[in-house]
């Protein structure tokens, strides 16, 4: 019911006189394609959301919208003022009619990656405290699934589960060791080494450029210390070079190199001599 105020002049005076005008309530409204109804926003409780604007009358008599569903990619949700209504979920835009700020709620969800549990989010306007994995989620294609950071343990040495295409390992990857899709491996740390007064670091030995000695780093068993190369000996005058034995195509003479017994320094093949 609103009350209009009528003023009128009659020979200098002002005589205010009130009459009633009834609205045929409800009065329909609609905002951007979606139907309501206008309701006193102080008296009436709305079911869905409240807009202001498009209605007529008093400033507390708005356009109540409808609760109304949405879809995204197969994952149901329900659309909402964003700037009134805190979502459980993830908000999403361009699914609801209506208003720009009225999107769709998508109802925040729980993730398994082979094992490995997670929350679905959005990867742009949320910081994982782990690592988003595409492809575990209903939803947009911005909407992954965020894993918590893992510690993983090679043979006593303490790690780091990463996502080996995304990330970058200060040390070394070892596999194996982590819950999760195959390119979630154990980040080592870097590692240095010593072998008998040689500085080395603990890698893989398929990624080192010298030589790979055993025994000296803490991990699987291909988790070695590379020493650099070439490590020159000299053995009474002659030349050669430090490895392991298997690799020497000359001599091996022990005792000149750091390292265990099978590294040794290896002398060239003498050249056979000729006649002149």
């Amino acid at each position: 019911m609103i009350r209009v105020f009528t003023c009128l002049i009659l020979f200098g005076h002002i005589l205010i006189s009130t009459s009633t005008q009834c609205l045929n309530e409800p009065t329909s409204c609609n905002v951007n394609g979606l139907n309501g109804t206008c309701m006193n926003t102080t008296s009436n409780a709305c079911s869905g959301e409240y807009v202001a604007g498009h209605c007529p009358g008093p400033m507390d008599y708005e356009c109540c919208l409808p609760q109304t569903t949405c879809n995204v990619n197969g994952l149901n949700g329900t659309c909402m003022n964003t700037t009134s209504s805190p979502c459980s979920g993830e908000y999403v835009t361009g699914h609801c009619p209506g208003p720009q700020d009225y999107e769709c709620c998508l109802p925040q969800q729980t993730c398994n990656v082979s094992g490995l549990s997670g929350t679905c989010m959005n990867t742009t306007s949320n910081v994982c405290s782990g690592y988003y994995l595409a492809g575990y989620c209903p939803g947009p294609m911005d909407y992954e699934c965020c894993v918590p950071k893992q510690t993983c343990n090679v043979n006593g040495l303490s790690g780091t589960c990463m996502n080996t295409t995304s990330n970058v390992c200060s040390g070394q990857y070892v596999a194996g060791y982590c819950p999760g899709p195959l390119d979630y491996e154990c980040c080592l740390p870097k590692q240095t080494c010593n072998v008998n007064g040689t500085s080395g670091t603990c890698m893989n030995t398929s990624l080192c450029l010298g030589e790979s000695v055993a025994g000296y780093c803490p991990g699987p068993s291909n988790y070695q210390c590379c020493l650099p190369q070439p490590i020159s000996c000299n053995v009474n005058g002659t030349s050669g070079t430090c490895m392991n034995t298997s690799l020497c195509s000359g001599e091996s003479v022990p005792g000149y190199c750091p390292g265990p017994s099978n590294y040794q320094c290896c002398l060239p093949t003498e050249a056979p001599c000729t006649e002149q």
